[in-house]
């Protein structure tokens, strides 16, 4: 049955609390092995570096290591006055959910399997429900709802660039972002409302583009695992 409208439908949508992959003890999200990393760095131009990259972990809030520590240690690690400042201002942005839960920020930390002190990337994005936005000048239908992944800022330390790991990053927060959209259709489910996935750059992703394109084409193969033809999904927009 159908919601009476639109107001109504969005006052009951609320994001996953808790992702499949995340373990609640020490902020673990992933982990990237050898093996996992061929799919993903055979498709980078520098993809023969990957002899160079070992096993790497992914954490949420890690509790090993504290986010001013990790924050230092890259700032520490760039030599430009513009990327450290970028670095300082993505890591005060509040991690976790706003009050309604219908907006929640990540900070993902990248560290290798063997040094897990010290960080070598990390990517600060946001997932939130949108009630309207525009697809080529035109405002949405009032049967449109989105969750939107608003990509703030992806970090590579100058030694770990030109090897794929913004796409390993990348690949992490499109799971992620599969994740709540999977769990959002649960919620409109027998309602006339069609989910959109929206992707964003942050004015500081410098250089989203290509990360978002990566995501948007992961999305896409995504779909392919719904078990079927989805009423109540359309593909991705993007703002690139």
């Amino acid at each position: 049955m159908a919601m009476k409208n639109k107001e109504n439908m969005l006052k009951s949508l609320f994001l996953l609390d808790e992702t499949i992959a995340k373990s609640k003890g020490n902020g673990f999200i992933q982990s990237v092995t050898k093996t996992d990393l061929q799919t993903i760095k055979c498709q980078h131009p520098n993809w023969f570096y990957s002899h160079k990259i070992p096993n790497l972990i992914i954490f949420e809030q890690p509790t090993h290591i504290s986010s001013e520590e990790v924050m230092k240690t890259l700032i520490y690690n760039e030599s430009v006055t513009q990327i450290k400042e970028k670095i300082a201002s993505s890591f005060k942005i509040k991690l976790g959910y706003n009050s309604k839960k219908q907006m929640k920020h990540h900070l993902l930390t990248l560290f290798a399997e063997d040094i897990d002190d010290v960080p070598i990337a990390y990517i600060s994005f946001n997932f939130s429900i949108m009630d309207y936005w525009y697809d080529n000048d035109e405002l949405c239908k009032d049967n449109n709802i989105g969750i939107c992944c608003h990509l703030i800022y992806l970090y590579v330390s100058p030694s770990w660039r030109k090897m794929g790991i913004a796409s390993i990053l990348a690949n992490t927060m499109t799971t992620l972002f599969w994740e709540q959209l999977q769990h959002s259709l649960t919620q409109i489910e027998n309602t006339n409302f069609i989910l959109s996935p929206l992707l964003y750059k942050g004015i500081n992703a410098s250089g989203g583009e290509k990360i978002l394109q990566l995501v948007n084409s992961d999305i896409n193969e995504f779909e392919t695992l719904l078990p079927q033809k989805n009423q109540n999904y359309k593909q991705s927009i993007n703002n690139i």
